[in-house]
C-alpha cells in the first residue's frame, strides 16, 4: 500500500511539472505580455538587464520542448521594446548564454518554456533616430571570426584579410 502511494505522489509530481526561473521571482513580479506570455526583467548593470520570458500554451500532450524556439522569438519581440523604451536602437545578446526550462502540466494540459538571458542596451538612437554606432561588439567579433575563417580556408589572400579586418575596426 505504501509503495502505491508513493508511486501516486511521484506520478502526481512529474504530471505537474513547473518550470524554474534562473533566480527567486515573486509570482505577482511578472508582468503580463499577452495571454500566453509573462515576463519579469531584472537590472543587472549600467546598460544591461536580465529578461526572463515565460511563454505557455495548451496543449494537452508534452510540447514543452517545442515551445522554446516561439519562447525565444518572443523573448528578441520583448527585448526589442525594452531597447524602444530605453531609447536605444537594439538590445543585444548572447545566444549562447540563454537559460532555458520546459515543463509539461500534465493535469491542466499546458506546456510551458522558461528563457532568460541577460540583454545589453546599445547605441543610443540620436534625435533624427540613426544610431550613434552602427554596428555591434557581438557582430564585430562574429565578422572578424568569418573573415579569419575565410583567410585560413584560402577564399581570401593575407592582404584582403588585413584591409577587410580594418574596414571593421574602424567602423566601430
Amino acid at each position: 500500500m505504501m509503495r502505491i502511494l508513493l508511486l501516486a505522489v511521484l506520478l502526481l509530481t512529474v504530471a505537474c511539472g513547473t518550470v524554474t526561473p534562473p533566480i527567486d521571482i515573486a509570482p505577482d513580479a511578472w508582468i503580463s505580455y499577452d495571454h500566453k506570455t509573462s515576463y519579469f526583467v531584472s537590472d543587472a548593470g549600467a546598460d544591461s538587464v536580465r529578461l526572463t520570458v515565460k511563454y505557455a500554451s495548451f496543449t494537452f500532450l508534452d510540447k514543452s520542448a517545442e515551445l522554446l524556439p516561439v519562447a525565444k522569438s518572443v523573448f528578441q519581440r520583448i527585448s526589442n521594446e525594452l531597447a524602444e523604451k530605453r531609447g536605444t536602437v537594439r538590445a543585444v545578446y548572447d545566444s549562447s548564454k540563454f537559460y532555458e526550462s520546459v515543463a509539461y502540466n500534465g493535469v491542466s494540459g499546458v506546456s510551458t518554456a522558461l528563457v532568460s538571458n541577460e540583454l545589453t542596451f546599445s547605441a543610443k538612437a540620436d534625435s533624427s533616430g540613426t544610431p550613434t554606432s552602427a554596428i555591434e561588439p557581438v557582430e564585430i567579433v562574429q565578422k572578424l571570426e568569418a573573415l579569419k575563417k575565410a583567410l585560413d580556408s584560402g577564399l581570401i589572400t593575407k592582404e584582403e584579410y588585413e584591409r577587410k579586418k580594418k574596414e571593421i575596426l574602424e567602423r566601430y
